[in-house]
């Protein structure tokens, strides 16, 4: 039993099809930023052992943003042990993350210092001065969290401590306290 006129959807349909005739077309345009100017993260070497075997080393970064994106920190996560790293950051920009990056990995020994995937945000256009000052780093495709996933997981735990909408403290001391309680908890 029909409960509408099928005249009625027909109208419908020929209204639409008008309106989208006259939408303009848009062309696609090529991306721009840090991913096209830097190593991508498929260029990575694979590592010298067998499939499966954890190789430690190899690090995930972003960036936690605070209250109207002005203050910010670096989360740096070990893939194998899971080991978090909070950097303390001034600023948001490519030199202030580049630097702190180099000064918290830089003290690590060199086969901890594999790689570094990070995300392809403009914080990271200056990757080639941490790849010459602490580790290679690679950029992970855009909107594909889930080649970061370590780093993803512990930046939810970031929060619970930073929530957003809070400004976020550059005091090395209470971040390294941070990093320390969410380093013990159990997995």
């Amino acid at each position: 039993m029909d409960l509408c006129h099928p005249g009625v959807h027909a109208g419908r349909e020929a209204a639409r099809a008008t309106v989208r005739a006259h939408r303009p077309t848009r062309r696609r345009q090529a991306p721009t930023g840090p991913a096209d100017q830097g190593p991508d993260l498929h260029r990575r070497p694979p590592p010298p052992t067998p499939r499966g075997a954890a190789v430690p080393g190899h690090w995930e970064g972003d960036l936690v943003i605070g209250k109207n994106g002005k203050t910010a920190v670096a989360t740096l996560v070990e893939r194998t042990s899971r080991f978090l790293v909070l950097v303390p950051l001034t600023g948001r920009d490519a030199l202030t993350v580049g630097r702190g990056v180099i000064a918290a990995t830089s003290g690590l020994p060199a086969h901890m210092r594999a790689s570094l995937t990070w995300d392809c945000g403009a914080e990271m256009a200056g990757h080639a001065t941490v790849t010459k000052g602490s580790m290679p780093v690679y950029l992970a495709h855009p909107h594909s969290p889930w080649e970061r996933g370590s780093n993803e997981n512990l930046n939810r735990i970031v929060r619970e401590y930073f929530p957003k909408g809070t400004d976020i403290t550059s005091d090395p001391k209470y971040l390294a306290m941070v990093a320390c309680d969410i380093n013990d908890r159990p997995p």
